[in-house]
């Protein structure tokens, strides 16, 4: 299998939600204006030359990708890795803007043919699009300068350029490998890895349903989980609101005045990361007597084990909500109805939707909580004898596979089902 440079295969996930986005772009002059400012930055400070790595690289662009990575390195032996977490001080962006502008003409003509809906999509992130045949030559190039790669580990196999690493790194003959960070959704690219760590039967399917699957597939659920299995559970009647950057401050704050009302002082609310590192002041909702939950400082985990119920968008942290045993809903803070059970936690019973606030209250008066199998079906250790192990089992093979013994293990340890995926002998 060899890619070729295409921007739907590339930028597959903007496509596949285009009309879930409800951004309106700058005008097309505009963006190109703060493209060439953006350069301009990246020439001052961005590196020149490629970095060389060890055999191992490992991507993972955001706290939650590392959060899914960083127990498996914790539980190698072979520390021969090199990590990539922040693109910029790893590619030499400025090279990369500067190309893209001479390609400007290109680019143009690509917008012009495109769709009313596509243009609009193109400006609302012509940062991901106008460098985004350049960023995969220079990914290129990178797998070109370090013949020594033998295996890309990410746990994103949506954004853009993540992709462009994965399709380089096949196109080079680097072995890839695959673990989760969030639940999957219907919209993702196939799964294209030699090797995909996957939480559940759940993500089995839905990546099925996608298109074929390339190369093995080991259910072991995620090592992100593992930590859980440490965590103590208190009682509590502290209620909990996570959101993110589509979220309404507004209408969080009526849902926070009508808890209150009903009886519910006690809430604390958690942004989403990158809204927490851009915008530390959150007194709009201190000045309420919430608490804040700050993502960089509290992992979910521990802020969902302080709860006695979560409520929150499409999001998967109803997941780790139940996987605690915390009751949760999902409930719309935006200001137009989108796709609530984006995941299917609702169709599958893992917890409710709330279509309203008088509906929140009588789920925190009423919880709902999901029974183990419906859990085990999103994760596969739950419960199991190798729950909290994930990380350790994933480890395990890559020692195995960068000893030659990749083969010696599948036969140890793994059994394949009648589907077609490995687990865990029993």
């Amino acid at each position: 299998m060899k890619f070729t440079f295409e921007y739907k295969t590339i930028c597959h996930i903007r496509y596949a939600l285009i009309n879930s986005d409800h951004k309106v772009g700058h005008s097309f002059f505009v963006c190109w204006l703060l493209f060439i400012a953006r350069m301009i930055g990246y020439l001052l400070r961005s590196p020149c030359a490629y970095k060389v790595v060890d055999e191992v690289l490992v991507v993972i662009p955001s706290a939650n990708n590392k959060r899914s990575v960083q127990p498996i390195l914790d539980s190698m032996r072979h520390k021969n890795y090199t990590c990539v977490e922040r693109f910029y001080n790893f590619l030499p962006m400025g090279k990369i803007y500067f190309k893209s502008l001479l390609r400007s003409r290109e680019f143009t003509k690509l917008y012009r043919s495109s769709s009313y809906e596509e243009k609009n999509m193109i400006r609302v992130h012509f940062d991901e699009f106008a460098p985004a045949r350049e960023i995969f030559n220079s990914i290129g190039a990178f797998f070109d300068h370090n013949p020594q790669i033998k295996l890309l580990i990410v746990s994103n196999d949506h954004i853009s350029v993540m992709r462009s690493f994965i399709c380089q790194a096949i196109n080079h003959g680097v072995k890839t490998l695959y673990t989760q960070h969030a639940s999957v959704s219907e919209f993702f690219p196939q799964l294209i890895f030699d090797y995909s760590f996957l939480d559940g039967k759940e993500s089995f399917l839905k990546y099925q349903s996608i298109g074929r699957i390339k190369g093995k597939v080991f259910l072991v659920g995620s090592p992100r989980f593992d930590v859980i299995t440490q965590l103590e559970r208190h009682e509590s009647d502290l209620v909990g609101i996570a959101f993110n950057l589509l979220d309404q401050n507004e209408k969080i704050l009526t849902l926070v005045r009508k808890l209150k009302d009903n009886g519910y002082h006690n809430i604390v609310v958690r942004p989403h990361p990158q809204q927490d590192k851009n915008n530390p002041d959150w007194s709009i909702f201190t000045n309420e007597g919430c608490e804040v939950s700050h993502p960089l400082q509290e992992n979910p985990f521990k802020f969902i084990s302080r709860l006695s119920f979560l409520i929150a968008g499409a999001s998967s942290i109803h997941l780790e909500a139940a996987l605690l045993r915390i009751p949760s809903t999902i409930f719309n803070m935006q200001t137009h109805n989108g796709n609530l059970d984006y995941y299917g936690y609702s169709k599958m019973k893992l917890t409710p939707i709330a279509l309203d606030v008088d509906s929140v209250v009588e789920l925190i008066k009423n919880p709902q909580l999901p029974n183990i199998e419906t859990i085990r079906y999103y994760d596969a250790a739950y419960g199991t004898e190798y729950d909290g192990k994930s990380a350790s089992l994933a480890a395990q093979f890559i020692d195995a596979f960068l000893e030659g013994k990749e083969e010696d293990l599948l036969v140890t340890l793994f059994e394949k089902s009648f589907e077609g995926y490995y687990v865990i002998k029993t």
